[in-house]
């Protein structure tokens, strides 16, 4: 989808070994080079996620990258009960990849 305020998104995810999940997402926090955020919801509205990225600018040159998500709903808990280690793993993935990505430009 596009990178604008309250445009869909269809997203598609991997985390660690499960199968790929696709699903909808809403933009609901967007300003140009600062913050590009979605919400998705799942299962039936029983998981709302909140997905951001947050760029602030740091001394010489540097930027602060934040990568975030908060759950909600019936299913937040036991969704993170089971899986907040693969979501932690695969982000720490993206991020690494996102690093050497922009550094190399």
């Amino acid at each position: 989808g596009d990178a604008a305020p309250n445009h869909r998104l269809r997203i598609t995810i991997r985390l660690g070994w499960l199968p790929p999940i696709r699903f909808r997402a809403r933009i609901d926090r967007f300003s140009r080079n600062e913050i590009l955020g979605w919400r998705g919801v799942l299962f039936l509205g029983l998981l709302t996620g909140r997905h951001w990225f947050e760029l602030q600018p740091l001394d010489a040159g540097k930027t602060l990258f934040i990568h975030a998500e908060t759950f909600s709903g019936a299913l937040s808990s036991p969704f993170l009960a089971l899986l907040s280690g693969v979501i932690r793993q695969s982000y720490d993935a993206m991020n690494r990849a996102l690093k050497i990505i922009v550094e190399q430009k």
